[in-house]
């Protein structure tokens, strides 16, 4: 079942932006993947100033997903920045009850 779904890259589940920065950021940046363990994925993106890493983790039978974002400077100054990261939804006002995390109403 898939619970969470976009139609665009712009409304990507925890899209990571930045506000404010002291660096250039591209939102269309490519993002590798890599798989440290068998219950963990990380997305790395790479510029000539930082490294951005997202961590997501599955915790086995508590149906928690774990997630941590790592910003990185590579330059040698001090860099400031303001991380957004972006959590898109949709409300069926037909719909009641349920809360902001359901994925179902249970009526």
């Amino acid at each position: 079942m898939q619970i969470v779904s976009t139609s665009t890259e712009d409304t990507a589940p925890l899209r990571a932006t930045f506000a404010k920065a002291d660096f250039a950021w591209n939102d269309n940046i490519a993002w590798t993947f890599a798989r440290p363990a068998a219950n963990g994925v990380v997305f790395r993106a790479e510029t000539d100033e930082v490294v951005v890493e997202k961590h997501y983790t599955l915790e086995p039978q508590r149906y928690r997903l774990q997630f941590s974002v790592v910003v990185q400077n590579k330059s040698s100054k001090p860099l400031d920045h303001s991380l957004l990261l972006h959590l898109y939804g949709a409300q069926d006002p037909e719909k009641k009850g349920s809360g902001f995390f359901s994925y179902a109403s249970p009526t």
